[in-house]
């Protein structure tokens, strides 16, 4: 599926965005105000994620079946990523892995292929039975693993294949259920899986499905999970739910106000999240469901929506991106926004027109340039 994607690494101070498309703009800034820019040709990007040391970032291009590697300093390619030399297929998700040395590709032919990220080549190629263009791939920190969602034609939700041995470890099964949203726990030991019916919370350790979260069967566009799987987070109808990871009971729900989905992130450092809807931006402590900050208001309206919101692990900053739809053919915009979390003042916005009006290739990302401020990068 299709989406807006925001990663931030630990220390980042500012956002990247890209809007599909035919070029990037890489932006260094000291969190304040922007110190140089530079245009690179980049394709139609439909996901970006930074490298964790900040070095490097890897970009999908869905239509090329391509993925990129690229230097986070000089915005020049190091390796292309290329599943079908005929772009047959799309390519639909890409995760780097925690260490850095790899990188996951996931085709709408339902191969998974593992490349090295120093070189660029193929290290493994393999076929998870049932994967599709509506499948996500997840790397399982701390493990040789990654899960798979698989379509709903299997009996199955989704898939743990284990690299090493090429094969799967196990499945999450629930028979004639679809999934929508896979995620992982940040430390590996929890996978959350939100489907057509219900939202589970399993064991990485033994593949059990250890509860099911109660009043859990609305629709969810977001799906997270905190780190040791003590809070799950899910994005519903103008609001946020916040469930106890061990009982499964609702902890407390977060109001959005405004038409449509809210948007939210985890803040694993100082246990809060970051909620961002239509009509403002918040952010709040997870354990006791009090608000700690309101962030200063953004132009709203029915029409602009919001894709993806993010605050970076350090605490200092939140970052969003969105679309925004006139009533005038040909004038829809995709629009970012930075704000301070320390005092709710917004650092950086920008809007960028997008006359084809494809708001599902917008997609932003966040780095951090060693001993060079931040890196910013964007695409129009």
């Amino acid at each position: 599926v299709l989406r807006h994607v925001l990663h931030l690494v630990p220390g980042a101070l500012v956002v990247a965005w890209t809007t599909g498309g035919q070029a990037a703009t890489l932006l260094q800034t000291d969190g304040a105000r922007p110190l140089a820019v530079k245009e690179v040709h980049a394709g139609n990007i439909f996901d970006v994620q930074f490298f964790p040391a900040g070095d490097r970032l890897v970009t999908v291009d869905p239509f090329g079946a391509t993925a990129a590697i690229w230097d986070a300093h000089s915005g020049r390619v190091l390796h292309t990523l290329r599943h079908d030399a005929k772009a047959k297929h799309a390519l639909f998700d890409a995760q780097v892995f925690p260490g850095g040395d790899r990188v996951a590709t996931l085709c709408s032919d339902g191969s998974v292929t593992i490349w090295s990220a120093s070189t660029g080549k193929l290290l493994q190629r393999s076929n998870v039975a049932g994967a599709s263009e509506h499948s996500e791939v997840r790397v399982i920190p701390n493990s040789d693993l990654l899960v798979v969602g698989v379509s709903g034609l299997s009996q199955d939700l989704a898939i743990v294949w284990n690299i090493s041995r090429r094969g799967p470890q196990y499945s999450l099964r629930s028979p004639g259920e679809e999934i929508r949203l896979l995620e992982v726990s940040p430390c590996g030991t929890k996978l959350v899986t939100a489907g057509t019916e219900q939202v589970r919370v399993w064991s990485v350790a033994t593949g059990a499905m250890e509860r099911e979260l109660e009043e859990a069967r609305a629709w969810m566009c977001e799906v997270g999970i905190s780190s040791g799987g003590a809070r799950i987070v899910g994005s519903v109808f103008r609001a946020v739910h916040v469930w106890s990871g061990r009982s499964g009971e609702v902890a407390f729900r977060l109001p959005a106000t405004g038409p449509g989905y809210p948007r939210f992130a985890l803040q694993e450092r100082l246990g809060r999240v970051v909620v961002v809807s239509s009509s403002g931006a918040s952010i709040w402590d997870l354990a006791s469901g009090r608000q700690v900050l309101g962030l200063d208001a953004q132009p709203t309206g029915p029409a602009r929506t919001v894709e993806r919101a993010q605050v970076s692990p350090c605490g200092r900053v939140v970052a969003a991106c969105g679309s925004l739809r006139t009533k005038a053919p040909g004038h829809e915009f995709h629009w970012v926004a930075v704000w301070s979390a320390i005092t709710g003042q917004v650092l950086h916005t920008a809007e960028e027109h997008d006359p084809r009006g494809i708001s599902w290739l917008c997609s932003v990302a966040v780095g951090r340039r060693p001993s060079m401020g931040e890196l910013l990068l964007g695409g129009a």
